[in-house]
């Protein structure tokens, strides 16, 4: 309730207090999509960069969760959009691990750093294409990304999309110049993890992919 939290703060509560968890009032706002009270707040210069135990803040909140609106009104404020949390997990990577693709594209019009990694080497492409987000996965081609960066494991994002039987984005990625070839550390390749997984379908185009490029296919 806006006139209780406003009453709070004019008896003399600090508006950035925090809870056992480290949550801060506009946390928890955005945490329950309560987009008048996340006004509030930051019409009244809540500290939008609190990072509550586990290093999440309100902008982590509300791109996980697709709340453009709330993600607009903080991209407002002096917020910065490259914070991590204790995952080594950005704004950024939430948005697209969620296919959240409006949040993902106001993220871009900020200095966001679309090259970064969470703990595992992940980057907010990788997350894309691994849970099926073709939007996304184009919107972040379109700032030239490295397409074939692998994760800790080796993972790039065409093995990903491959394992995940998802047939559409690893066509985008082939036409973006995804190398067919890459192994991971257990020297597996994407075509092998779609064989692995039964998309045969994606087991075709990645070997006719490898035919087109000069060097014949296994059988």
């Amino acid at each position: 309730d806006v006139d209780a939290v406003a009453a709070m703060v004019s008896a003399g509560a600090d508006i950035n207090q925090t809870d056992q968890s480290g949550n801060s009032m506009l946390l928890l706002a955005v945490e329950n999509k309560n987009t008048e009270l996340v006004t509030w707040f930051v019409a009244n210069s809540a500290n939008v960069n609190v990072q509550n135990e586990n290093g999440d803040t309100a902008l982590m909140f509300a791109a996980w969760s697709g709340q453009i609106a709330t993600v607009e009104k903080i991209l407002g404020q002096a917020v910065d959009v490259n914070q991590k949390n204790k995952r080594g997990q950005s704004a950024l990577m939430n948005a697209s691990s969620n296919g959240h693709s409006l949040v993902v594209a106001a993220l871009l019009k900020t200095h966001v750093d679309v090259d970064a990694i969470d703990d595992n080497g992940n980057s907010s492409f990788m997350l894309s294409a691994a849970n099926g987000h073709y939007d996304v996965v184009q919107r972040l081609r379109d700032e030239h990304i490295d397409v074939d960066k692998q994760n800790r494991q080796g993972w790039t994002a065409l093995m990903f999309a491959a394992w995940g039987g998802y047939t559409e984005i690893v066509n985008l990625l082939i036409a973006s110049g995804a190398n067919v070839f890459i192994e991971n550390r257990n020297h597996i390749s994407a075509s092998e993890l779609a064989s692995v997984q039964g998309h045969w379908e994606i087991v075709t185009i990645l070997n006719n992919a490898k035919f087109r490029s000069g060097i014949s296919s296994p059988n």
